[in-house]
C-alpha cells in the first residue's frame, strides 16, 4: 500500500487550516468565557444595588443604575420606576431611543421634539416609505428570480432575501412603537 506524496505546499497549506480552526476555536472560548464573565459581574452589582436600596446613599444608588442599565436617572425617578410593573419595557424603551422618551417625575413620556404630532408623522411617513420601498424591490426582486437566467436568478434570490429581511426589521420597529404608545397611554 503506497501512501500519498505529500509535498511542501500541501503541508503548509494543511498547518495553516489546523492553526486557523485552533485560532477560531479559542477566539470562541475566549468570547463565550467573555459573556460569562459579564453575566457575572452583573449579578454581583445587582446584588450590591439591592443592599444599596435598603440603605439610604442616593450616590451609590444612582450610580449602581448607571452601571447596571445604562440609563442616568435621578435617585427619585430610580426609586419609583423600580417600584412599577412595567419598569423593565420602560428601561429598554429609554435605552433603545433616548432622544425619543423619557422618564421624569414618575412619568414615562415623550421627550419635547417627540411630544409634537408632526415628528411622529415624519415616522409614519418614513415607514409608509419603506413599505413602498420593500414592495417594490420585492416585485422587483421576484422579476429577476422568475425571468432571468443565471447570476440574474441569483441577484433575484438575494434580493428577496434582503426585502424580507428588511420589511421584518420594519415590524418590529412598528410593533416597538406601539408598545411606547400603550406605555405612554397607560398613564
Amino acid at each position: 500500500m503506497d501512501l500519498p506524496d505529500l509535498t511542501s505546499i500541501d503541508i503548509e497549506l494543511i498547518s495553516k487550516i489546523i492553526f486557523g480552526l485552533i485560532s477560531a476555536f479559542g477566539a470562541g472560548t475566549l468570547a463565550i468565557y467573555n459573556i460569562h464573565q459579564s453575566k457575572k459581574s452583573e449579578s454581583e452589582l445587582l446584588e450590591k444595588f439591592d443592599k444599596a436600596l435598603a440603605g439610604s446613599n442616593k450616590h451609590l444608588i444612582t450610580e449602581l443604575f448607571r452601571l447596571i442599565h445604562g440609563v442616568y436617572m435621578d435617585y427619585p425617578d430610580v426609586r419609583k420606576l423600580i417600584k412599577r410593573d412595567d419598569s423593565t419595557r420602560i428601561l429598554y424603551a429609554l435605552k433603545k431611543t433616548p432622544g425619543y422618551v423619557t422618564y421624569k417625575n414618575g412619568q414615562f413620556g415623550y421627550t419635547m421634539l417627540g411630544r409634537y404630532r408632526w415628528f411622529r408623522a415624519l415616522d409614519i411617513a418614513t415607514n409608509l416609505f419603506n413599505i413602498v420601498f420593500v414592495a417594490l424591490g420585492t416585485i422587483i426582486a421576484i422579476a429577476f428570480f422568475a425571468f432571468g437566467g443565471g447570476m440574474t436568478s441569483v441577484l433575484g434570490f438575494i434580493g428577496l432575501l434582503g426585502g424580507g429581511f428588511y420589511l421584518s426589521i420594519l415590524i418590529r420597529d412598528r410593533d416597538y412603537q406601539k408598545t411606547i404608545s400603550a406605555l405612554i397611554s397607560s398613564q
